[in-house]
């Protein structure tokens, strides 16, 4: 595949205006909006490269474009409930640095687990892109992480869309849970609660559900082993 080729599309041709993907609302990106992804959005890496722009900017109906339909609502379902937990956690350090005063008030801090997203991360650097027919796949870096992370696209009507592996649904649905508890430890911090409490809150509570979310991912690993051991 040349260079000339991913440039205008991965089929050789642009992306016709039918080939646009829905958004998740189920309506079409703005003009806007779609004429900027058909310029920029060509390669691989590119698109990868612009899903993580568009996620910085909590454009969901434009990250869902990129998707896959198959996986589209799976991930956009993960990703929204990943990002909850993380704006959930953001409202609870602030309540707890205004109520006991500094930053040892902050008791934990999961912002650091916002390179641990693949493509999604905050911070990400693009290494490469391969190909194989109509699949693609781009290798990157999750901040400073080791070891890199590999992305696979695939081919769909003149446009490369990421095509990710997901965990079970039970994966969001805990992650909805836990950004509940912490909205719970929030409103007793902002009720009044006491310093110790609240550090006992962590272990009494958040732990607890942060176990929940990666037993369902462990569960959800298990059963993709087992098909795969079938086949």
């Amino acid at each position: 595949m040349t260079a000339a080729t991913i440039l205008a599309g991965c089929d050789g041709r642009p992306a016709s205006a039918d080939a646009r993907a829905t958004t998740a609302s189920g309506t079409r990106p703005s003009v806007a909006t779609a004429a900027v992804h058909d310029h920029v959005a060509r390669g691989p890496a590119e698109v990868a490269r612009l899903l993580n722009e568009l996620h910085r900017k909590g454009d969901y109906d434009g990250i869902a474009a990129f998707i896959t339909p198959d996986r589209r609502d799976g991930m956009m379902t993960l990703l929204r409930a990943i990002d909850g937990v993380f704006a959930a956690d953001g409202r609870l350090r602030a309540a707890a640095i205004e109520r006991y005063g500094g930053p040892h008030a902050v008791a934990w801090d999961l912002s650091v687990l916002r390179n641990n997203l693949g493509l999604f991360s905050a911070q990400t650097n693009v290494i490469n892109q391969s190909f194989a027919g109509d699949r693609g796949m781009v290798t990157l870096q999750e901040g400073n992480h080791v070891p890199l992370v590999r992305a696979p696209f695939v081919c769909r009507e003149g446009r490369w869309l990421y095509e990710p592996e997901l965990p079970s649904g039970a994966v969001a649905k805990e992650l909805v849970k836990l950004a509940g508890v912490i909205g719970d430890i929030r409103a007793a911090v902002e009720a009044g609660e006491d310093f110790g409490p609240y550090l006992e809150s962590f272990h009494g509570k958040m732990v607890p559900q942060m176990r929940a979310v990666v037993m369902a991912k462990d569960e959800a690993d298990v059963r993709v082993t087992a098909a795969q051991d079938e086949e």
